[in-house]
Formats: structure tokens, sequence, C-alpha cells
């Protein structure tokens, strides 16, 4: 009997790959883990099918935190689909939840229902449009916001746009929350992101460091809340149940940009 043979690529065997207008899009799998790439080896979303729950970036968490931030996230915006792996947990965690995810390349968002467990769930939608794009013609209020926007070479360019990150702002429902994630990395980068965060949210700003040299910025609609308050605690930890997370880690990295911690 002939065994069938896979082409090798990035340490693994390459299961799929597609090229569209922006370059190569591949599914990788090495071992139990499958990995999306953009036509390099970074792998842009990491999936164990056999361990769904399983969540390889600790910047996801800290993305899916700003759920925490807010009092009852039913509206929730997702720009950058990717492998659909914020989706897919949050689908799975939070109920109820309303979930809306908007991914430029369609090609990406077929390989995350295609190998990456993205459900179809009549609680998400899916649309094939540029995220600024999507904020400037879709007039809805969404309480939170999470951006997640980034390509081959890494950040998208619409998140260091004013317009962009005005556009967020001004579709965020009162007590909204905007959580982008930020690499840490470059500091160039990193520091000119922070300075355009301030010239839209002023110091409606809170900042949680990941490990793998991501940072996550929440900005807010309204105040920033008091991270003394029993109550917020109490929720961050609540949620932090519910998402399967730990809420003292996030306790322990979050703080104002100027490096104030919580207490």
């Amino acid at each position: 009997m002939m065994s069938k043979r896979f082409t090798p690529r990035y340490g693994g065997r390459l299961l799929d790959a597609v090229r569209d207008g922006l370059g190569l899009i591949e599914v990788v799998e090495r071992g139990d883990i499958r990995s999306l790439h953009f036509g390099n080896s970074i792998e842009q979303s990491s999936y164990v099918p056999d361990a769904p729950d399983w969540l390889q970036f600790g910047y996801y968490r800290k993305l899916m935190f700003a759920t925490a931030l807010h009092i009852n996230p039913v509206r929730v915006l997702l720009l950058g689909l990717g492998a659909g792996v914020i989706a897919r947990y949050l689908l799975s965690h939070l109920h109820p939840l309303r979930l809306t995810a908007v991914e430029y390349r369609e090609a990406v968002a077929d390989m995350a229902y295609s190998y990456f467990g993205l459900p179809q769930d009549s609680r998400l939608d899916v649309y094939i449009a540029t995220a600024g794009q999507f904020l400037e013609e879709f007039e809805r209020e969404w309480d939170v916001i999470i951006v997640d926007l980034y390509d081959a070479e890494g950040l998208n360019e619409e998140p260091r746009q004013r317009r962009f990150l005005d556009a967020c702002c001004n579709r965020l429902a009162a007590h909204g929350v905007v959580a982008i994630n930020l690499w840490r990395s470059d500091p160039d980068e990193y520091v000119f992101m922070l300075r355009q965060l301030r010239q839209v949210f002023a110091d409606r700003i809170l900042l949680a460091d990941a490990d793998d040299a991501n940072t996550v910025a929440y900005c807010f609609h309204d105040e920033v809340p008091d991270l003394a308050s029993e109550l917020l605690l109490a929720r961050i930890r609540e949620r932090a149940a519910v998402l399967n997370f730990d809420g003292s880690d996030f306790l322990d990295r979050i703080h104002h940009p100027d490096g104030r911690q919580k207490n």
C-alpha cells in the first residue's frame, strides 16, 4: 500500500495552502499543533484539535479579558478573525454573546472554518471587509471591540492610523472598551502606538503585559475603572473563572501607562 506523502514546511507538514491577492496562506501541522502562516515561519495562530481550549499565545487571554472590564459584554466586535481562535473561545465560554468578526482575507476565514474548528454558530456573524471600512459603514455600537490586526510583516497599517482609532472610539457603547494587541519587541512602534492611543483616549487607558512580548491596551469610552474597586475585582475573578483564565495573574500585570499598578 502506498503511503501518502506530505510536503514539509516550517518543521511540520503542510496541510493546505492557497494564494490570494495579498500572498500565501498556509496551514501547517507539527505534532498535535496546527498553525496558520502567511508565507513565512511566523505562527499567526495555533490550535490543537484535540484540546480546543488550549491557547498558545498569552496575549489571547489578555485580549479576551476585555470582557471582564465591561459589566455586561453582549455585543462584541472582533477586528481580525485570523484562524478564529479568539472567536471560537468566546463563543464556547461566554453566554449570552453576540459576536461579529471582520476579516479582510476571505481565504483566511475559509481556513478558520475548515482547519481551526471555528463553528457555524447563529451567534457569530463574519464579514469580509477591511476593519476600517466596516467601522465606517456599519453603524452600530459595541460593548467590546477586540483589535488583532497583524499580517506577515507585523501590525497592519490600519490600527496605526488616527482615523481608525477615532472610529473605534466612536463605535463604543457607554462603558465600552477597546482591546488592542501591541508588540513590545519593536520599542519605537510600541511608543508610537501608545502616543496614537493617548491622542484618542487621553488617560482612559490601561495596559496588561503578556509573556510573549505583547502588550494589550484597554481603551475606555468613559473613565478608566477603579482597579481597587472590590466590585471590579470580583467581576474580574468571576469572568476569569468562566474563561478558565488566571485572574490573579491578570490583576498582577494590569497597570496604567505611567507604570502605576492597581494599588
